[in-house]
């Protein structure tokens, strides 16, 4: 349940944790959150953290995204999350990532989903055969 305590300048994000995963490529890691809700006041930071069961590395694919208020997830936040100056990706320790957001606005509410990616995603190339 996301609810906004506008009164105190205060916001709650719900952190919601995901593990993406193909068929072909089940595995038993598990993500989890260090909390599955996190306050912060309006212009200061919230740091969301998830924990994977392996050592994870700067190589592995981790990415962020988040669900609005009465939307869908959507993973093309991740870009977003990623192109934004006060979202910030931390890789802490070996199990460790975190998500800071920096000077926490009203427009921050969410529910933010951590997921990896089983597989590596490798780019696609077309070309013409003109």
């Amino acid at each position: 349940m996301l609810s906004l305590l506008s009164e105190n300048n205060l916001i709650l994000v719900v952190l919601h944790l995901y593990h993406f995963f193909l068929p072909s490529a089940v595995n038993c890691q598990q993500l989890t959150a260090g909390k599955t809700e996190e306050f912060s006041s309006e212009g200061s930071s919230a740091t969301l953290t998830c924990s994977y069961t392996n050592k994870i590395s700067a190589s592995d694919d981790f990415f962020w995204y988040r669900q609005n208020p009465g939307k869908p997830p959507d993973s093309r936040s991740a870009e977003s999350l990623k192109s934004s100056t006060r979202f910030s990706t931390y890789l802490r320790g070996e199990k460790h990532l975190d998500l800071l957001i920096s000077s926490a606005a009203v427009t921050d509410s969410a529910v933010y989903y951590c997921a990896r990616a089983s597989l590596p995603v490798n780019p696609l190339v077309v070309e013409s055969l003109d």
